[in-house]
């Protein structure tokens, strides 16, 4: 009887032991144990990684023990030692002979200081121009991030209303680099907010010592010292994937968005070409203007052409996540990016996967044509034929849009059964529109336009034209609602293909009160699955 009791227990207790710890457990994801540099500054500067490294400025060092998890670099007003700590890697260990890097540290700043900081950086000073990358704080309390080869240069500046650095409140900042794929991801507090085309750059660029707290090229290392708090810098080997940086930062620091749970019942793009940033009717009125608009239309993923420097205030406005393929060619969405392509050149084209809830994907490939030969002067002219039309448009858009499709067999094929959508400034006119039917309102011309007819020849639909198939009645200009006198047309597009998944409503908007913000209109098109 004993012996029987003795074994219910035991059977009890492994019960017990497997629901504690098996099916109640949520999975932790690990962090590779094993980086490349890790700065922990607890009481000391020493590298606890595997790289060998040397210090410069090591000596008479403040820490404090505010940190996130013990003591922290103090560069602050309360500091006695103010000055960077320079990480010297050596000639001999290259960054580049690994797949790639992830690259992460805690920041802390005071909210009432108005100027700004380098952070952390890597520069060297090449005879052309310095190349490597860089933190920042900017006087705004948010941050700027750099990378640069000395010849191309991808900058990232966000708003500190959404990521603020300088709040007394410690936030990761970080980033990742892939080599094969030349793309960088950049993160605050655990979130990819930001990712870049490096398509054009030569990686080769991290020759220089690391300095934590200063610039550099700084005359004045003391005066020019970030001011505030740093902790737990760590270079990895890799690219760490999006679930081991949300371990690093811990869950209750990630950005708050709206989450869905399942995949939306639709699914609304816009396609803008916001004119030089949207900055035509001032530096921070216009972007306003344009983010909202976006806001109001509903837009969840929007292919912005001439974002420029302001694409990542427009997103940080709206909360959306920001891809940036060029800087005059970018995407925002509200839903998260996975793999990107590189599709042709990056001032013309690329191509970027939307991750909806539930597994659910759609590719994006936004699209900017060349704007020459501007060929609306000539064909107002009253002489044009539409032959030498077509042969002018072949030698630049025509030539351009089969490249951009040619390159993107490979990805109609991985992504078959998913969502494909074109969108962006294709600078010509659609053979949809300049048809017998409206030979009276095109100038007397019925022009096949290469650019719509290769594009509609590879499956895709003009979405627009989907919803409104009368030309005549619907002409759908967005070229120009600024410029009556130009050439009215309908030069910005979207277009889709997809099993099951179909234009539902299309609009274009071209008005805004006080005044609308670009020379080009906004297209607009909702989609649903057809399972809805």
């Amino acid at each position: 009887m004993k012996k029987l009791l003795c074994v219910l227990w035991i059977s009890r207790f492994l019960l017990f032991l497997v629901l504690l710890f098996g099916c109640n457990r949520i999975p932790v994801t690990e962090v590779p144990s094993m980086p490349l540099i890790h700065l922990e500054f607890d009481n000391k500067i020493s590298n606890e990684g595997v790289l060998p490294v040397t210090f410069r400025g090591d000596e008479n060092v403040s820490f404090s023990n505010d940190g996130v998890s013990n003591y922290s670099l103090d560069l602050t007003s309360a500091a006695k030692f103010r000055k960077p700590v320079v990480v010297v890697k050596g000639d001999g260990q290259s960054f580049n002979d690994y797949p790639g890097l992830s690259i992460f540290f805690w920041v802390k700043a005071h909210p009432g200081d108005p100027y700004e900081y380098t952070i952390i950086s890597q520069l060297a000073d090449d005879e052309l121009a310095p190349q490597g990358w860089l933190f920042g704080k900017t006087t705004s309390g948010s941050y700027r991030w750099m990378l640069t080869d000395g010849l191309n240069e991808a900058v990232y500046e966000p708003t500190s209303i959404r990521q603020p650095v300088a709040n007394d409140e410690w936030h990761l900042l970080g980033y990742t680099l892939d080599f094969a794929r030349k793309e960088a991801r950049v993160y605050y507090n655990g979130e990819n907010v930001a990712v870049f085309c490096l398509q054009n750059f030569n990686l080769d660029i991290f020759k220089g010592d690391i300095y934590i707290g200063g610039h550099p090229f700084s005359t004045n290392p003391i005066r020019d010292a970030f001011h505030g708090l740093i902790d737990e810098f760590t270079i990895w080997s890799r690219v760490l994937t999006p679930e081991q940086i949300k371990t690093l930062c811990g869950d209750e620091r990630h950005l708050t968005r709206r989450r869905r749970e399942a995949r939306p019942d639709s699914l609304t793009i816009m396609t803008w070409n916001i004119w030089n940033g949207g900055r035509a009717d001032g530096l921070f009125a216009g972007p306003q203007r344009v983010a909202e608009i976006i806001q109001e239309s509903g837009a969840d993923i929007i292919s912005l052409q001439e974002a420029f420097d302001s694409g990542e205030m427009i997103a940080d406005i709206l909360g959306f996540y920001y891809y940036q393929r060029s800087p005059g060619l970018s995407i925002l969405s509200r839903y998260p990016f996975g793999r990107t392509y590189n599709v042709y050149r990056p001032r013309h084209s690329g191509a970027v996967v939307v991750n909806l809830p539930r597994d659910n994907q759609i590719v994006m490939v936004p699209v900017a044509l060349s704007y020459l030969p501007n060929l609306g002067p000539y064909i107002m002219s009253g002489h044009a034929r539409a032959d030498s039309v077509i042969i002018r448009e072949m030698q630049s858009r025509g030539s351009e849009i089969r490249f951009i499709m040619w390159e993107m067999q490979s990805i109609q094929n991985s992504y078959s059964d998913y969502p494909i959508i074109l969108a962006g400034d294709f600078n010509s006119g659609s053979h949809l529109d300049w048809t017998e039917a409206n030979r009276e309102n095109r100038f007397g011309l019925v022009i096949e336009h290469p650019v719509s007819k290769t594009i509609e020849d590879a499956g895709f639909i003009d979405a627009f034209r989907y919803i409104y198939p009368n030309e005549v009645k619907n002409p759908g200009f967005t070229w120009s609602p600024r410029y009556k006198e130009v050439m009215q047309d309908r030069i910005n597009f979207i277009y889709y293909k997809g099993p099951g998944f179909n234009a539902s409503w299309s609009r274009v908007i071209d008005q805004f009160e006080p005044g609308f913000p670009s020379d080009h209109a906004a297209v607009v098109v909702s989609f649903k699955w057809d399972d809805q």
